[in-house]
């Protein structure tokens, strides 16, 4: 009988050949897309990489079925696991929240595989849409590879001395270099001139995430033996119901991340996936069919204390609407205003100048947010946003408003429930208004 530290070392080379096979297939499935790669089909694999690329598949899913099985016979280690832990989030005993990524992907992973195996039943874009799924397995895989502990021990977050978390950290720049090469360079992107400053940014943001990761070598020493957690982050899940016309219900997707390097301050890392509404399809003035628009937005920050009420913050943002032509790169500087208004009360205020990298003059952004904690695990929260816009969907230069008021419930350590209003109406654009209220399930780690 296998010792429990040797069980736990084979479900994690299960778990990590698991992905190696599923990267190499979507590396190849991207490749398929070229046509130098098409002719060296045809040439030397006989027209069959389309064969290879559904057999790496199908061994990677086999091997992240098999991955947990291990570790379901190391109780002491894992806290007494069972099957029911591995198929639904949230409830392992330990590394809960890490766990749950995988689980996630897994059920990710199957509608992609059952997609596969009917493709000739189904429609040929329902049947593209679902398999971009595999980038959120590879996604969701990579982050609970990179978090969990080996040891299985509660709060170590991240550990570079592990061989296989430098395996997975080139895995996942292989992996980021997937979606970039298939949006950009596939299409040619390099040889539009308008497009070079983008190729920068994306290389920036690559560049600063592998030497945020390769920078930490060599364990940083403490004061106390207590090791310094330095990454941290939350998700958040959101359902929006409109107040404004139509109770149109959406639902929105926030994962955050923070790392403290040694040398100070804090990277900050958003990606959200958001659904706002408008009545642009309507006559100006009137407020009849609500339109709801899909949008993602990624955003990139440093930001380093100046005093103990001040801090400097430059970024990096990008934004894309699915229903409307409007997508941009933005770059973001300015000070950051925190003040504790006694034990209950914090205020938060940040200014910040804005620029399209496009083109365009600077815009002006302006936030401030009141937090007052009544009760014990309770609190409420007021924001008022205040900023200029210009998209490729408006013309000219646009003055926006938002604010948000609502009460939260911390549940457990790491978990909180809260439900708030929110308005945003876009000055002299009658029809650029909605409200929702807002339901929302946030989960740090």
């Amino acid at each position: 009988m296998f010792e429990e530290e040797i069980l736990l070392e084979i479900a994690r080379f299960i778990g990590i050949a698991g992905l190696i096979l599923f990267i190499l297939s979507g590396v190849g499935g991207v490749l398929m897309a070229s046509r130098t790669v098409q002719k060296i089909n045809v040439k030397w694999l006989r027209g069959k990489m389309f064969k290879y690329h559904r057999l790496l598949s199908l061994i990677g899913t086999s091997l992240f079925l098999l991955h947990p099985i291990p570790m379901l016979f190391a109780p002491n280690t894992t806290g007494g696991m069972n099957i029911y832990h591995t198929l639904i989030p949230f409830l392992a005993p330990k590394q809960s929240v890490t766990i749950s990524f995988g689980i996630i992907a897994f059920y990710v992973l199957l509608v992609v595989a059952i997609s596969s195996i009917f493709i000739k039943y189904m429609k040929r874009d329902l049947w593209r849409a679902l398999h971009y799924g595999t980038y959120v397995v590879i996604f969701l895989g990579l982050i609970h590879g990179l978090l969990i502990s080996g040891e299985f021990k509660d709060g170590e977050i991240f550990e570079i001395e592990e061989p296989e978390k430098i395996l997975l950290i080139i895995l996942s720049l292989i992996a980021l270099s997937l979606p970039i090469w298939r949006l950009f360079f596939a299409k040619k992107f390099l040889l539009k001139r308008k497009n070079g400053l983008k190729v920068i940014i994306i290389t920036i943001w690559i560049c600063c995430f592998s030497s945020i990761i390769f920078g930490q070598t060599q364990p940083t020493p403490t004061p106390t033996p207590e090791k310094v957690k330095r990454w941290s982050g939350n998700y958040q899940a959101t359902l929006n119901v409109s107040v404004l016309g139509k109770p149109k219900p959406s639902l929105g997707h926030k994962l955050s991340l923070s790392y403290a390097p040694t040398f100070g301050g804090s990277f900050d890392s958003r990606f959200e996936y958001y659904v706002d509404g408008s009545y642009n399809a309507d006559a100006p003035g009137q407020l009849i069919n609500n339109i709801n628009e899909p949008k993602f937005e990624a955003q990139l920050n440093y930001t380093r204390p100046l005093n103990k009420r001040f801090a400097a913050t430059v970024g990096i943002l990008y934004h894309y609407n699915f229903k409307f032509p409007d997508k941009y790169f933005w770059a973001l500087g300015g000070i950051v205003y925190t003040e504790q208004l006694g034990k209950k009360v914090t205020l938060t205020a940040t200014g910040l100048l804005e620029k399209k990298l496009s083109g365009g003059r600077v815009f002006v952004d302006g936030s401030a947010m009141l937090e007052y904690r009544f009760v014990k695990n309770w609190n409420t929260q007021l924001s008022v946003h205040r900023y200029e816009n210009l998209g490729q969907f408006d013309t000219n230069p646009t003055q926006k408003l938002e604010y948000e008021f609502g009460v939260n419930r911390l549940l457990k350590k790491n978990q909180t429930i809260g439900i708030s209003f929110f308005r945003h109406e876009q000055y002299n654009a009658p029809n650029d208004q909605f409200s929702f209220l807002k339901f929302k399930y946030i989960i740090g780690f």
